[in-house]
């Protein structure tokens, strides 16, 4: 429902009008938590059409604006979502700042980021929510208890995704604080939860990225624990799979990857075939042919990875990663001329999310090995320089 301290209408104009585009608008969540998106845009559009010539500067006009840009978010028009998610956050800053609804925009916000491979932008939105966590102490007591327990849920929130996002820029350092914190938080008050399955992943990730593969296999296996109670057929427990492969992987162990990857693979097929995730994991079964030394599968499961994500987004790490398994197929094959464009490709959009992100470096090696196979000696050592470079941690 949208927050009541709506401002003052201009003179001249109707009360009922302000209470017409509450209702609208309340009329369009309602649309909106049934699945009937157009209806919900067509009545937060009247809501906003409304508030707009009554009380333009007013939180009642940001919470549908906001509820708006979630909308357009789930349809995956991304840039609309943000760009609606910045009017309503305008405006928040004038009249509500500290509201809980303006945070929750704030949050929603970090989350469109993140999907539109912006980490650094996601950063700075969850360490605003993280900040507005002191205006729980300025309450009267009375509003204390119900408002911390507000505030635990926003950090562990703030917490996880702030976490995810020095992981996608590759702050390892940064990422595991956050991400420790937001798996207490989420044991404390919401135990056997996706929050917590979430935590575990996010650290099994860090660990994985590490390469310390007994820790990562144990967060992945928790985390998959508690994603195998709530659904087993899930994005989670997808997910979680994808990461035990993943370790599996590492370690060289294909027989026992490709069985984790297959098992995400086919519950992926029924619940999110179309996603970056989707396509991490059919690279992730590219690199296991490649590595068992089956050029034709390979080539099969990287192309269809590439494929996906530059569907979903062309611009992301998912996009960076299938870009660099594809030019690795080719490689192998002898194909430089075809795998040199697409590791510029994959270094391109990897420097563009972030300097350390982890597709930077290995697009930056691929790119040494292939100039190196050439002869290209002197190109080949400006690339691995850079490499290394890149997988330097961050100075403190």
């Amino acid at each position: 429902m949208p927050v009541d301290n709506d401002g003052v209408p201009e003179r001249g104009r109707s009360l009922e009008e302000l209470e017409r585009a509450k209702q609208l608008g309340s009329e369009g969540l309602r649309a909106s938590g049934s699945g009937d998106t157009d209806r919900a845009l067509a009545l937060f559009g009247q809501s906003r059409d409304l508030y707009e010539q009554v009380a333009p500067h007013s939180a009642g006009l940001a919470w549908v604006l906001t509820q708006t840009g979630i909308v357009y978010e789930g349809r995956g028009d991304l840039e609309l979502a943000l760009s609606y998610l910045e009017r309503a956050l305008a405006i928040y800053d004038e009249v509500a700042p500290s509201s809980r609804d303006a945070v929750l925009a704030v949050i929603r916000a970090g989350l469109v980021h993140q999907r539109r491979a912006e980490p650094a932008s996601a950063v700075v939105c969850f360490e605003r929510v993280l900040a507005s966590a002191e205006t729980v102490t300025q309450a009267p007591a009375s509003m204390r208890r119900q408002l911390d327990s507000q505030r635990r849920q926003l950090e562990a929130i703030a917490l996880l995704n702030l976490g995810l996002a020095h992981l996608t820029l590759g702050d390892l350092n940064l990422a595991l604080p956050c991400l420790e914190r937001a798996l207490g938080i989420q044991r404390e008050a919401s135990p056997g939860s996706r929050g917590e399955a979430a935590a575990l992943n996010g650290i099994g990730q860090v660990y994985l990225a590490r390469g310390d593969l007994d820790r990562a296999l144990s967060y992945f296996s928790d985390a998959l624990a508690v994603s195998q109670v709530l659904s087993p057929r899930s994005l989670d427990a997808a997910t979680n799979l994808n990461g035990i492969g993943s370790v599996h992987r590492t370690r060289g162990e294909l027989d026992r990857a490709l069985g984790y990857f297959n098992q995400a693979e086919q519950i992926l097929q029924e619940v999110a075939p179309r996603t970056d995730r989707a396509a991490g994991v059919a690279g992730n079964i590219a690199s296991v042919w490649l590595a068992r030394g089956d050029l034709v599968q390979a080539l099969s499961y990287a192309q269809q990875s590439l494929g996906i994500a530059k569907a979903t987004h062309p611009r992301s790490v998912a996009a960076a990663r299938a870009s660099n398994v594809l030019g690795l197929v080719y490689f192998e094959q002898g194909e430089f001329a075809v795998a040199l464009p697409l590791f510029e490709e994959a270094l391109d959009i990897a420097q563009a999310i972030g300097p350390r992100c982890y597709e930077t470096a290995k697009a930056l090696e691929n790119l040494a090995a292939l100039h190196k196979a050439r002869g290209e000696a002197e190109v080949a050592e400006a690339y691995a320089r850079r490499a290394q470079e890149a997988k330097a941690p961050p100075a403190q």
